[in-house]
């Protein structure tokens, strides 16, 4: 994830499938759900739109410096 965010900019926007692609479609699409809901819940990601027409932004908020390195 740490990787796919540092491809953004705050205006640019994605949907969970442009996420999938990023890793060549080797995730599943429950995992991509399950990591972006955790950066939406953590304000790293703003959600707007519902089911279809969801689209995510990434916020200015700061990665924390051991973000995904467990």
């Amino acid at each position: 994830m740490m990787r796919y965010l540092a491809t953004l900019k705050p205006e640019n926007q994605f949907t969970s499938e442009d996420y999938k692609a990023f890793f060549n479609d080797e995730i599943k699409e429950r995992t991509a759900r399950i990591d972006i809901q955790k950066l939406v819940e953590g304000a790293w990601l703003m959600k707007t739109g519902d089911g279809a027409q969801t689209k995510y932004y990434k916020t200015n908020k700061k990665m924390p410096d051991n973000a995904g390195q467990n």
